[in-house]
């Protein structure tokens, strides 16, 4: 295509006729996507709106509950429950191609959200760059890929090898060590449950879920006890994370003593046991950061 400006969204199997926006009615009942979220969410509706996304972005996360902060392959799944086939659509894109922040299905502009029919978003695929892909004479869309296979995950498998050999991903030569198949376990959860237990109304957790709630769900004899809890139960986990608070400031990888008098301690007993340790960090806190002269 031709143009200058930016580019906000650019979808496939959709358009307009006599100056309404359509897309394609379904021929299927469910999707499934690849994408991990907080509440177990991978299968949806023919016209319900997903999307596999990378980061904590607020427009994403005011439609999918429990977004899981990181992404997955960029391939959508249509199938009629367990009945083979199913056919995937992936999207193929080079190094330097991936300037979207999201690869969507059945998104609704403003004009579309206000139809009485919400069947004329069903089946449009999209990717959102939100503007920040600018375009200044020829541009062309990475490609999409459509492909039928006898299930699910086959179909995720064929199209992360159809993306290798289209050389949008580095080529893995060496095995998958084991522990990347053991259990990961992280101390998220738990957290937010002992925090529920400090206030009486779920609302004050919300205002201070990231303050004194939860901040004061952590320490070093809670990991103690549940990963104590896990091995009671014959659980061991291939890899563990402690998660949100475990330092003094958010931005910066330093222990809090009163919370972690002896933190080594703690990594040193996971790895005799053969389990791997993550402190989880976030990418938006800017506490205990040094800031730049501007």
């Amino acid at each position: 295509m031709e143009g200058e400006g930016a580019v906000g969204r650019a979808y496939y199997f959709r358009g307009t006729m006599n100056g309404h926006e359509v897309a394609s009615a379904p021929g299927f009942t469910q999707i499934f996507s690849p994408q991990p979220n907080l509440i177990e969410k991978q299968e949806f509706h023919a016209n319900e709106y997903a999307t596999i996304a990378a980061g904590n972005d607020a427009r994403v996360m005011a439609t999918v509950r429990g977004f899981g902060l990181h992404g997955a392959p960029l391939c959508f799944v249509f199938h009629e429950g367990a009945a083979p086939p199913c056919l995937s659509a992936g999207v193929l894109a080079r190094p330097g191609e991936y300037q979207f922040h999201a690869f969507e299905i059945n998104h609704l502009s403003p004009l579309a959200e206000k139809a009485l029919e919400p069947i004329v978003g069903t089946q449009a695929l999209s990717l959102a760059y939100h503007g920040h892909r600018r375009v200044s004479g020829s541009w062309a869309t990475p490609r999409l890929r459509l492909q039928f296979a006898a299930e699910r995950f086959q179909a995720v498998e064929d199209y992360v090898r159809a993306l290798e050999a289209f050389g949008g991903v580095q080529r893995r030569t060496a095995p998958y060590p084991a522990w990347t198949y053991e259990p990961v376990y992280c101390t998220w959860h738990d957290q937010v449950a002992l925090a529920c237990a400090m206030f009486s109304k779920p609302f004050q957790l919300r205002r201070h879920g990231s303050g004194t709630g939860l901040r004061g769900s952590l320490h070093q004899e809670h990991c103690v006890r549940w990963l104590r809890l896990l091995e009671d139960h014959g659980l061991r986990p291939g890899t563990f994370i402690i998660d949100a608070t475990w330092q003094i400031r958010r931005g910066d990888p330093e222990a809090d003593p009163a919370k972690f008098p002896d933190l080594r301690t703690l990594i040193d007993d996971c790895h005799r046991k053969g389990i791997r340790v993550i402190l989880w960090v976030n990418g938006w806190d800017r506490d205990g950061c040094p800031m730049l002269n501007a």
